[in-house]
């Protein structure tokens, strides 16, 4: 015959709280994690699915790197992001005038380390906006530079 469960009294005397914990029976403990469970993966489903929508237009530069910055620390626990400054030999953005064009490459160790070199040619898809939600922290030199902005979303050499 098995032991009877007996209520257990709690006493946290530095805040003067009581609680007195009734043992619960074992197939309610287990629906109650099985639902718990559930609600985090909806909540966390729904979380990320709606913060990596990126709907923007995509455009083409065929560039040259006019000048190759300092490196940013390598994306961990924050997303690090690059600013450059490129010569357009080609694009298919409607009416762009401008000679320059800057992009800012988020998480550029992820290139591989010498992927950049000063007057490397590259092809890249970017957008007018960052997209998704992260947000990247990184140093502007040309913060007052007029030049057109665009976010990279694919950067590849063109040798």
């Amino acid at each position: 015959m098995p032991a009877q469960q007996q209520a257990v009294d709690v006493r946290c005397n530095w805040h003067l709280l009581s609680v007195r914990l009734e043992p619960i029976d074992i197939k309610e403990a287990i629906k109650m994690k099985v639902l718990l469970f559930a609600m985090l993966t909806c909540l966390t489903i729904s979380l990320v699915g709606q913060n990596n929508i990126d709907n923007t237009k995509l455009y083409n530069f065929k560039v040259r790197l006019l000048e190759l910055g300092p490196r940013p620390p390598d994306c961990g626990i924050m997303a690090w992001a690059i600013v450059q400054k490129f010569a357009i030999i080609s694009t298919d953005y409607p009416n762009y005038k401008n000679k320059y064009v800057l992009i800012v490459e988020g998480c550029p160790e992820f290139l591989g380390k010498h992927f950049f070199k000063q007057n490397g040619l590259y092809k890249i898809k970017a957008s007018t906006t960052g997209g998704g939600t992260t947000n990247f922290s990184y140093s502007d030199k040309y913060k007052k530079d007029d030049t057109p902005r665009f976010w990279s979303r694919q950067t590849i050499k063109d040798d």
